[in-house]
């Protein structure tokens, strides 16, 4: 099937792109809010910055132990715990570990992003996030906001994020994680649990377009689900989604709405700009009873502005449940590519021992299968395909958890938990 843009659609375009996407300036506008935002969402990572100078702080020492003042810090022994109370920033530093936390953000307004402005070397993992966070202007409107410098390299690694409404909080607008347009080095991203955001799970395409810096991506054994927009989209040379799972299956409409229309539109991925957008032993779930379902595969160029000659998607052994809505759908001068597609999606395909199951299990840096998809007839199996509860996990799984090494970044402090 190929879209053609409908007069009213392009009105409805911004920074994520989930409509029309004609408008230049929008499209840039999340650099440019991260660059008016400084004086405010950015101000505490400044100063923390300058007292690190003044204390003769260098290298990878985290920033953590300076923040004091703006985010509740404890620890339980297993993993730290960061309280947040309004719209925070943390900023990455070249070489910087950032392990095992728990961030609550259950507080009205509280959202934390975690930030690469250009850094390199870094890695971030077992974070697991308490609370749909809110979003909000500039940096806070996604839970991580990332890029490397040409030649770096990032990690992202054992997420668990969950932007549904539940336990009295409203659904989230934020996005998941968010791949800064003058991103030019390599990030992994791997293991992550991201359900039911308003801006995709994760968002890797404005790299790609007017004057990005076309930085590659790698996902990897990710589990992403009912997130509005898209759960895997991506946009550059040598970008790969390879053995993860996205699933649509949100019929009551719990997830997050797009923050400049209020839809609920989802696909599962989104490949823009270039060729070979590659995405490898991966199964997906569209369900015909999602509150919106689009399509599986979509590919998606845009005149003047994506710097490739054509967008092309490569699907290669992938499965798709047979009752899929629509199974692809591409603009002009943009294609979708199926090689041996299968009709029996499955979570097996996830390698590794799987993602986290709560943000408790991404602290400890444990992890865990999902629970396995619908019958390849699209039978609603809910025992089956129900997602993991917000903060107490899959305890049927628990006895094949699985550990994974990663030392604790942060120095170790008296717990002031019980």
């Amino acid at each position: 099937m190929v879209r053609d843009y409908h007069p009213d659609e392009k009105k409805k375009d911004n920074h994520t792109g989930n409509s029309g996407e004609n408008n230049r300036t929008n499209e840039r506008s999340t650099d440019n809010q991260e660059q008016a935002s400084n004086a405010h969402f950015g101000r505490r990572s400044l100063l923390k910055a300058g007292a690190a100078a003044g204390l003769g702080i260098v290298g990878t020492t985290s920033l953590t132990e300076l923040a004091a003042a703006s985010i509740d810090k404890s620890s339980n022994g297993k993993y730290d715990v960061w309280k947040i109370t309004g719209k925070e920033v943390y900023d990455l530093s070249d070489g910087e570990k950032l392990s095992n936390i728990l961030v609550d953000q259950t507080a009205d307004g509280a959202t934390l992003t975690i930030r690469s402005q250009n850094k390199s070397k870094w890695a971030v993992r077992n974070i697991g996030f308490l609370g749909v966070g809110q979003d909000g202007e500039g940096s806070s409107s996604f839970q991580f906001q990332v890029s490397t410098p040409s030649g770096g390299h990032g990690l992202i690694e054992n997420i668990w994020a969950n932007g549904k409404a539940r336990d009295g909080q409203p659904a989230s607008q934020l996005g998941g994680i968010y791949i800064r347009p003058s991103h030019e080095g390599h990030i992994d991203i791997r293991h992550t649990y991201i359900e039911g955001f308003g801006n995709n799970a994760v968002y890797a395409s404005a790299v790609g377009k007017d004057g990005g810096n076309a930085g590659s991506v790698t996902l990897k054994n990710c589990y992403h689900r009912d997130n509005t927009v898209s759960q895997f989209r991506i946009g550059s040379p040598k970008s790969i989604v390879r053995n993860c799972v996205g699933v649509v299956n949100d019929p009551d409409g719990k997830r997050g709405q797009y923050p400049s229309d209020g839809s609920y539109n989802a696909r599962c991925v989104w490949g823009k700009h270039f060729r070979n957008q590659r995405i490898e032993n991966s199964s997906f779930y569209l369900s015909p009873n999602d509150v919106n379902p689009d399509t599986v595969f979509e590919a998606r160029y845009i005149d003047e502005r994506s710097e490739g000659e054509q967008a092309v998607v490569n699907a290669n052994g992938c499965n798709v449940n047979a009752n899929a809505p629509q199974l692809q759908s591409s603009t002009s001068n943009a294609t979708v590519n199926t090689t041996s597609l299968g009709k029996n999606p499955t979570v097996a395909v996830i390698g590794g021992g799987g993602v986290p199951l709560s943000p408790k299990m991404a602290a400890s840096g444990n992890r865990s299968m999902p629970p396995e998809l619908p019958g390849a007839d699209g039978g609603n199996n809910s025992k089956n395909s129900t997602p993991s509860k917000a903060d107490g996990g899959n305890s049927s799984n628990d006895s094949t958890e699985i550990k994974t090494e990663c030392p604790k970044a942060q120095p170790q402090r008296q717990s002031t938990e019980n």
